[in-house]
This record gives structure tokens, C-alpha cells and sequence, in this order.
């Protein structure tokens, strides 16, 4: 089963170890209208195919359509959501930079672009029109990443995904650029990752606005602009979606009932926990142990 990544992607394994590589078919809104502020060392290649829907990446905000191509450089705090009542259908490809980085010291790609983009030094251009004549090149080796879809198994496949990653380098070469980002904008990532991880590890304890705010350093009323400014939504709203999603992947495993999973994620209310449940995803807790649901990445 399949399901969104909202804290940080090292807990969650793309593709194998001989081959950190995934593609993902994604639908929004499907069971959610968004998925929310999430960071990973990967670097994540989004394709919309149709429709369109908002991108927020390091806080900038941007409407992205059919046939754009979206870069995320490693480290960048990003999320999707639906404009509108507008749809969209889009890959989200993932991998790591380091899979295609050689051990030699003097190794051209390695030293003036992999390393770079992997410190934050570098970054790409985050959006690139794929319906330009002169991205042509681009698209059809974003398209052949389709075809690698649920190909991630075969050892085999290691030899095209990185003839083909590079092959795609050497055309967007022209999109990599040094990182302008100002310190303030910085710090503000920085505090977001923290958060991120903090919310995660006090799951089930009883986390109010204020102790999010006292947590950053900030005043109640910052705070709440601040995390509205990254994330979209309101603080109880986020924290509530990432207990939502943590009971999801529980109940994937089958090894706790879902009494057990609302407990273990923070829900004092079984019967709300299931009504919360149901009206995020559109299935109850029950149904989606039993079925699962994956059309949802």
C-alpha cells in the first residue's frame, strides 16, 4: 500500500538499496485534497499529466500545470494541493543524487553539480514547461521514467534508470543554479524541519498552539502565520493530519487493531478517531485495514 510522506523521507525507503529509485502515479483530490509539508535528502521529479494544482516549495507558492515538469532539489520543504475544484493527475518521481555520484575525487559531475545540490549550494529551476519545442529532449526522458514504473524490483533496471538520469542531467544542466536563498528564509526551513520532527516524536502527547509557538520562539500570532505561510493549513489541522497518517501506515501493518492504533496515535476518542478517519479518507479504519486503498501515494 501506498501513502503520502509527511515527516522525513529517511523513514521511508523508495525503491531498493541497490536501486533508491521510485515513480508514483498520484491523483489529487483522491481520498485527500493535499499532501502536506514534507521534506527528504532525495530530489523528487513531479510531471503533471493533466489537470492542475498548487506547489508550495520553501514557502513560494505557484499553480503548476499539464505538461510542467517540477524540480525539488534535496532538502527543500514542499507539499501539493487542489486549486480549486480543479484535478490533476501527475509522477512523482524519487531518487537519490548519490546513486549516480562517483568515488573519485575528480570526477566532473560529482564535484560540480552532484555535491553542490546535495549541500544546498545548488538548486534547479523549479518549474520548466515541458510543452516548449526547445524541452523536448527533457520531456521524453521524463516520459521513459514512466515506463520504470513498479520496474523497481528488477535488478536489472539499475542500468537504465542511471543511463537514463544522467542523460536527463546533461539536458538540465542549464536549469542548475547557485542557491540565492536569504538567511532568513534559511532559518525559517530550518525551524520547519525541527517542527516537523518534534510534532512526530510528541505524536501522542497533548501539543497546544502555544507549545508549538514556544517551541519555534515565537509568538502565538507569528507562529500562526508562519505555519499557515508553509503548510496551508492551521496548526491543529496539520497536527491532526499527521496522526491521521501515522494510524494509516499502522493499520497497513495488520499488527494492531484499530482501537490499538487510536491510542498510539494521540486519539483519546476511539469513536472520534474513526469519524476523523473516515472523513479525511472517505473509508473507516476497519475498511481501510481490510482493503487498503492504493490508488492513494
Amino acid at each position: 500500500m501506498n501513502h503520502i510522506g509527511l515527516d522525513y523521507y529517511e523513514t521511508k525507503k523508495h525503491g531498493t538499496d541497490s536501486l533508491p529509485f521510485a515513480v508514483y502515479l498520484s491523483k489529487i483530490p483522491e481520498k485527500l485534497s493535499s499532501y502536506p509539508m514534507h521534506w527528504h535528502e532525495e530530489m523528487e521529479i513531479i510531471y503533471v499529466e493533466s489537470g492542475r494544482c498548487r506547489i508550495t516549495i520553501d514557502g513560494e507558492k505557484f499553480t503548476a500545470r499539464a505538461q510542467d515538469l517540477i524540480l525539488i532539489s534535496p532538502g527543500m520543504i514542499h507539499a501539493i494541493d487542489q486549486v480549486e475544484d480543479h484535478a490533476a493527475v501527475y509522477y512523482n518521481v524519487i531518487f537519490h543524487p548519490g546513486m549516480i555520484m562517483a568515488k573519485e575525487e575528480k570526477d566532473v559531475l560529482s564535484v560540480r553539480y552532484l555535491a553542490p545540490l546535495l549541500r544546498g549550494e545548488k538548486i534547479f529551476t523549479t518549474r520548466i514547461p515541458l510543452d516548449l519545442p526547445s524541452e523536448k529532449e527533457i520531456k521524453d526522458l521524463v516520459e521513459r521514467f514512466m515506463t520504470y514504473r513498479g520496474r523497481e524490483q528488477e535488478e536489472s533496471l539499475v542500468f537504465l534508470v542511471k543511463s537514463t538520469l544522467l542523460e536527463l542531467f546533461y539536458h538540465l544542466r542549464g536549469h542548475l543554479k547557485e542557491s540565492e536563498s536569504k538567511p532568513v528564509s534559511l532559518q525559517q526551513i530550518r525551524k520547519m524541519k525541527e517542527l516537523t520532527s518534534w510534532l512526530h516524536e510528541t505524536l501522542t502527547e497533548d501539543i497546544t498552539l502555544k507549545d508549538a509557538a514556544d517551541f519555534c520562539g515565537y509568538s502565538i500570532s507569528y507562529f500562526t502565520k508562519f505555519f499557515r505561510n508553509y503548510t496551508g493549513s492551521s496548526f491543529v489541522s496539520y497536527r491532526n493530519l499527521i496522526r491521521l497518517e501515522k494510524a494509516k501506515r499502522l493499520l497497513e501493518t495488520g499488527e494492531h487493531s484499530g482501537l490499538e492504533v487510536s491510542g498510539m496515535c494521540g486519539f483519546e476518542n476511539y469513536s472520534y478517531f474513526i469519524r476523523a478517519f473516515r472523513k479525511q479518507y472517505d473509508i473507516t479504519p476497519k475498511q481501510y485495514q481490510l482493503h487498503g486503498d492504493k490508488d492513494v501515494l
